[in-house]
C-alpha cells in the first residue's frame, strides 16, 4: 500500500480504520512487534490502528547480551505498549565471554534484569492508573548505575534519530486503551528472574521458564513466587540445583499445572559408563518423591538431571497422577519398585548396560499394567536381546524408538532383535566423540548393526553413525575413559551402507553421520548414497561429512528422485558447487518445491549457485557458510545465511517423537 492513502468510493476514514483494527486482531499480523512497528510507519490509518490495537498477541524475544541502550529502548517501548505483549523470552546466554559490551558479564546481565524489572513496574503502575495517560518511561534515577547509564544512552540515541519514530506515532501519546502488562508466558535467563514474577499478573501468567544459574535465588523465594501463580499451567526450571529441592513441595499448590520440566545439576553427575549410575542427592530425591506422590493435575512431566551418562531415580509412586499421559526421562532409570500411572501414553527412559539394573529399570514397564502406552522411547545400553523382545508384548504399543548413544557394543549385541519388534519405528546409532577405537564397533559389530537396521522394515526414522574401528580394535566392553592419540591418524574404514537400506520403504527421516569433531571420520564408499534414490517417501535427509560417498552427481540424482524432501542437509559432502556439475546440482535442488530447510555448508556454494535456489518458495532456513570459498567466485554473503540447527526440523509425520532433543 505504501505511504499513500488509498480510499475506495463510499468508504470513510472511520470504516478504513475499523477494518485495519480488525485485521490487526489476527495473530499473524500482531504476533511480532517488528510487524506492528513497520505497519505504524506505512500511513496514518495504519498508525492509528496500531495505537488502538489491544490484541495481546505479540511474542517478544530478547537477547540478554544486546547493548544496554537497546534493552533500555525496549523497556520504554514496553511502557507504552504493554497491552500488546503476550509473551517475553530472554534467550539463554550461550557466550562464555567474561565481558559483554565492555562490562563484566555479571554486571551486564544484572543491569539487563533491572531494566526489564523497571519496565514491568511501570506497566503495572499504568494498569493501576486505569486508563490514565501513559506514564514516563522508566526513570534512570530509580535504576542502579548500570541501568541508569543505559537508559540515558537510549534517550540520547532516540533524540539523535531526528524524531523519526515520533513522526510515526510510536513515541507519541498512545491512543489505545492502556490495559497494562498481561503476559501469558515468560521465559528468563537473567539473575534474580524470580523477582520479576511478583510484578506480573498471576491470573494471566500460564507459562513460565526460569534459569537459576545465579546463587542468589533461595528455595524460600522460589516457593513464595510459585504460590502466587494461581493460573500457572506450564513450568520449566532450568539449572535446578540439589540444594533447592525443598522448593518443589510448593508446586503441589499449583492447581492448574499441567506441564512440568525440571532440569539441572541435581547431584547425578557422579555416574559414568564404567561405574554405577549417578543418583540424585537425598534432599532432591526426597522432594521429588513427595511431590509426585500427590494428586497433581500434571499431564506431562520431564525430568532431565545433568549426568555423565545415566541417573538412577529414587522409588517413585506416581499412581496418584491420574491425568499424566507423558513422562520423559531420557537419561533416567526407574527403580524396580516404582509405580507408573496406568493411563500413561508416552514414555521415555534409559536402561543401563548391567543386566540386573536393566531388568530392574524396565520392570515398571514390563508389568503389562500400562494398558494405554502407545509410544515408548528407550535409551539402550544393555546387551540382552530378550529385554527388548519383551517390549513387543505391551498391548497397546504402536511406536517404539530405540536410541544407542555411545553404546556400540549394546547395538551390535541387540541388533538381531530389531527385525522382531513390529512396533519399531525409530532407531538411532550414534557414537558421538570418540577417543579410542574401543568406542567404535568392530567390522563384525558394524555388519550386525547394518543387517539389523536393514531388516527392520517398519522403521520410519533412522540415524546411522557409519564410523567403524580398524581391524582388531572394535569395542569389546565399555568406554575405557583413556584417550588413545595414535588412532586419530589411522585411515577411516570404508563402508557401503546405503545400498543395504533400500528395503526400508516406510522410511521418512534418514540421517547418515560420518562426522567426529575430534578428527576421526567415517568413510562411505564412493557414490554410495545414490542408492537412496529408491527411498521416495523420504521427507528429511541429513548427511554429515560424507566426503567420499556423495559428490555433485549423486546429490543431483537424489534431488531428482526425492521430490518429497522438506529438510535436506549435505554438510561437507564434496559437492563442489562452484563447478559446472555443482551448478547442475543446485538447479536440481532448486526444483524441490517442498523444501523448508537446506544446509549446503562447506560445499563451495557461490552466488551463481544461490540464484538456482531462488524458486524455493517454502524455504525458511538456508545454511551455506563455507570457510573454503575461493575469492575468485562470488560467494554467498554470510550475512544472508540463517543458521539452522543441524538436527532441527521434525516434520508433521506421526513418526516424529516429542522427545527428540538428540536427533
Amino acid at each position: 500500500m505504501g505511504r499513500q492513502q488509498l480510499q475506495q468510493p463510499g468508504e470513510t476514514a472511520g470504516s478504513i480504520l475499523e477494518s485495519l483494527c480488525v485485521a490487526l486482531e489476527h495473530q499473524y499480523l500482531s504476533s511480532q512487534p517488528q510487524v506492528l512497528c513497520s505497519a505504524a510507519r506505512v500511513c496514518k490509518n495504519w498508525r492509528q490502528a496500531v495505537q488502538q490495537c489491544g490484541a495481546c498477541n505479540s511474542a517478544v524475544v530478547l537477547d540478554a547480551t544486546a547493548p544496554l541502550p537497546q534493552l533500555s529502548s525496549f523497556a520504554q517501548w514496553l511502557d507504552r505498549h504493554a497491552a500488546l505483549v503476550r509473551g517475553i523470552t530472554f534467550e539463554r546466554v550461550s557466550s562464555s565471554a567474561s565481558t559483554i559490551h565492555g562490562l563484566p558479564r555479571d554486571a551486564h546481565l544484572q543491569a539487563a534484569q533491572e531494566l526489564l524489572l523497571l519496565s514491568f513496574h511501570a506497566a503495572a503502575q499504568q494498569q493501576a492508573a486505569d486508563g490514565a495517560s501513559a506514564a514516563p518511561a522508566p526513570a534512570a534515577a530509580a535504576a542502579p548505575p548500570a541501568a541508569a547509564a543505559a537508559a540515558a544512552a537510549a534517550d540520547a540515541s532516540l533524540a539523535a534519530a531526528g524524531g523519526a519514530a515520533a513522526d510515526s506515532g510510536m513515541h507519541g501519546t498512545c491512543q489505545q486503551l492502556q490495559q497494562g502488562l498481561m503476559l501469558h508466558s515468560f521465559s528468563c535467563c537473567l539473575p534474580n528472574a524470580v523477582d520479576m514474577l511478583a510484578v506480573l499478573d498471576p491470573q494471566r501468567l500460564a507459562d513460565v521458564t526460569l534459569e537459576l544459574d545465579d546463587d542468589s535465588t533461595e528455595s524460600s523465594a522460589l516457593s513464595a513466587a510459585r504460590l502466587r501463580l494461581s493460573s500457572l499451567q506450564r513450568l520449566h526450571i532450568y539449572s535446578l540445583k540439589a540444594e533447592r529441592g525443598s522448593a518443589l513441595t510448593a508446586l503441589a499448590q499449583l492447581s492448574q499445572l499441567t506441564s512440568l520440566e525440571l532440569e539441572g545439576d541435581m547431584g547425578a553427575h557422579l555416574g559414568s559408563q564404567s561405574e554405577v549410575p549417578g543418583k540424585l542427592e537425598q534432599p532432591m530425591a526426597d522432594a521429588l518423591q513427595q511431590l509426585l506422590a500427590q494428586q497433581l493435575p500434571l499431564q506431562c512431566l520431564k525430568l532431565r538431571p545433568w549426568a555423565d551418562m545415566f541417573c538412577q531415580l529414587p522409588v517413585l509412586d506416581m499412581a496418584c497422577l491420574t491425568k499424566l499421559t507423558e513422562l520423559h526421562a531420557s537419561n533416567c532409570m526407574l527403580a524396580a519398585e516404582s509405580v507408573l500411572p496406568v493411563q500413561l501414553q508416552r514414555l521415555t527412559l534409559a536402561a543401563w548396560t548391567d543386566c540386573i539394573h536393566s531388568v530392574k529399570c524396565l520392570a515398571p514397564v514390563n508389568k503389562l499394567q500400562l494398558t494405554q502406552l502407545q509410544h515408548l522411547a528407550l535409551y539402550v545400553d544393555f546387551k540382552q536381546q530378550q529385554l527388548l523382545l519383551q517390549l513387543a508384548q505391551l498391548p497397546t504399543l504402536q511406536h517404539l524408538a530405540l536410541r544407542y548413544i555411545c553404546a556400540a557394543a549394546a547395538a551390535a549385541a541387540t541388533a538381531p532383535a530389531w527385525p522382531l519388534l513390529p512396533q519399531l519405528r525409530e532407531l538411532m546409532i550414534e557414537h558421538k566423540e570418540v577417543y579410542t577405537f574401543t568406542d567404535l564397533p568392530s567390522k563384525q559389530g558394524w555388519s550386525a548393526i547394518l543387517a539389523g537396521a536393514a531388516a527392520a522394515t517398519g522403521l520410519a526414522k533412522l540415524l546411522l553413525d557409519v564410523r567403524v574401528a580398524a581391524d582388531g580394535d572394535g569395542l569389546l566392553g565399555a568406554h575405557s575413559g583413556r584417550i588413545d592419540y595414535a588412532f586419530w591418524g589411522t585411515p577411516a574404514v570404508e563402508v557401503a551402507a546405503c545400498a543395504s537400506l533400500t528395503g526400508l520403504t516406510r522410511l521418512k527421516d534418514l540421517a547418515i553421520d560420518c562426522n567426529d569433531m575430534n578428527g576421526y571420520q567415517g568413510k562411505l564408499a564412493p557414490g554410495d548414497v545414490i542408492a537412496l534414490t529408491t527411498l521416495t517417501s523420504l521427507t528429511r535427509l541429513h548427511v554429515w561429512s560424507a566426503e567420499h560417498g556423495v559428490g555433485a552427481a549423486a546429490a543431483t540424482a537424489l534431488a531428482g528422485a526425492l521430490q518429497q524432501l522438506q529438510h535436506l542437509c549435505m554438510y561437507n559432502c564434496k559437492l563442489q558447487l562452484d563447478s559446472a556439475e555443482g551448478l547442475a546440482c543446485c538447479e536440481a535442488i532448486g526444483r524441490l518445491t517442498q523444501l523448508m530447510q537446506l544446509d549446503l555448508s562447506s560445499n563451495r556454494l557461490t552466488q551463481q549457485g544461490s540464484m538456482q535456489l531462488a524458486g524455493l518458495s517454502r524455504l525458511q532456513e538456508l545454511r551455506s557458510m563455507d570457510n573454503e570459498v575461493d575469492d575468485s567466485h562470488d560467494g554467498a554473503d554470510e550475512g544472508d545465511n540463517v543458521d539452522a540447527d543441524d538436527g532441527a526440523g521434525d516434520d508433521d509425520d506421526s513418526s516424529s517423537s516429542e522427545d527428540d532433543d538428540d536427533w
